[in-house]
């Protein structure tokens, strides 16, 4: 039913910059949330799913606000090496002004998300936002009943992790328009949220 979806989630950060350390909002993200945003940048490349591997996950995205202030507009930013808590990374884009990331709109610098389906201990991580956009004729109540399929299934194989959680499936634009909640879960766009 979706054409594209990722994840993504805030993670503080400490880059070395010319004055020394300093605390910067970060994002980890997997190649499929900027896909689904359409985001594009206005230098360089976007999250690639190559990117994700261990050991090809050292390249950041950063945001127009970050590459002005830290990397003093340097036209020759991509490729630039970057120490991110003490790793060494390597920008790959900037993204365009005006980019806008809902509910991540504060993130600075992007790196890839890496993580492995197979690591059990990877289902108590939470804090997610994942945002989906519908793939052309499928509708909100078919998505809804294959996430509900998908929820039980996950509640069954692992009780211990998966048992007390549920599925809401919301567009992304009532989402944002909405009463401010509690966050959990995921998006499209035309979008879905859910948790």
């Amino acid at each position: 039913m979706l054409e594209s979806a990722g994840v993504a989630r805030m993670e503080p950060r400490i880059v070395q910059t010319e004055e020394g350390p300093a605390s910067v909002r970060g994002g980890i993200a997997t190649a499929g949330f900027f896909r689904v945003l359409r985001a594009t940048p206005a230098r360089g490349r976007m999250f690639e799913d190559a990117d994700m591997n261990r050991g090809s996950n050292t390249v950041a995205i950063v945001s127009q606000a970050f590459w002005r202030r830290v990397l003093h507009g340097d036209p020759m930013a991509i490729g630039r090496g970057l120490t991110i808590d003490g790793r060494s990374f390597t920008v790959i884009a900037v993204l365009a002004a005006g980019t806008y990331v809902p509910d991540f709109d504060s993130v600075e610098v992007w790196t890839p998300l890496t993580t492995t389906i197979d690591n059990v201990d990877n289902r108590n991580w939470r804090g997610f936002m994942a945002i989906g956009r519908l793939a052309p004729g499928a509708t909100m109540p078919q998505l809804r009943a294959e996430l509900d399929t998908v929820r039980a299934q996950l509640a069954a194989a692992y009780p211990h992790a998966n048992a007390e959680w549920g599925v809401r499936v919301v567009k992304l634009r009532d989402q944002m328009v909405a009463p401010p909640r509690r966050h959990c879960g995921c998006f499209s766009a035309p979008p879905v949220s859910c948790c």
